[in-house]
């Protein structure tokens, strides 16, 4: 099988298993914890920053009280986000309750990188310096796929 941009979740489950049921998507609009952790664990050795921004889509529902009293932004396509401010642990730490979402952009105060996932994006997606971005192709627990300016991205959905 070849990945490139206009791979599917149903084509890589399709090239797997049979029996596409016994695979579940990931969910949109968050990063999985073992993700974020193995990503957050990476990106912490390419900057020299140990206080951090999260941005949270204001729209999701069951924000903890301390994530709504946060300020917001707005960013492309006028999505508000809450902006809150921590160290690296921040980014394991659940914005909603019951937990089950994780901040979906992140971003050092030296901007030596930065994580994005998007409300409806399964894939989330690291900028960065060379050797920051290539730490993450190159971690043996992470699907990774690289990118470029002008890459043809189609939506997950």
């Amino acid at each position: 099988m070849t990945l490139d941009s206009a791979t599917q979740w149903s084509d890589i489950v399709s090239a797997v298993h049979p029996d596409p049921n016994r695979y579940y998507e990931p969910e949109s609009g968050t990063l999985d914890r073992e993700v974020a952790l193995r990503l957050s664990t990476i990106l912490l050795e390419h900057t020299k920053s140990r206080d951090f921004m999260f941005f949270v889509w204001e729209g999701y529902s069951s924000l903890l009280d301390e994530v709504l009293a946060t300020p917001t932004i707005v960013i492309g396509q006028q999505r508000v986000m809450h902006v809150r401010r921590g160290g690296p642990e921040s980014a394991l730490e659940p914005i909603d309750s019951p937990p089950n979402r994780l901040a979906m952009n992140w971003l050092p105060n030296d901007g030596a990188w930065f994580v994005g996932n998007e409300i409806y994006a399964r894939s989330v997606f690291v900028a960065g310096t060379a050797a920051a971005v290539g730490a993450v192709l190159t971690e043996p627990a992470l699907e990774t796929y690289q990118v470029r300016p002008g890459s043809l991205m189609v939506p997950e959905d």
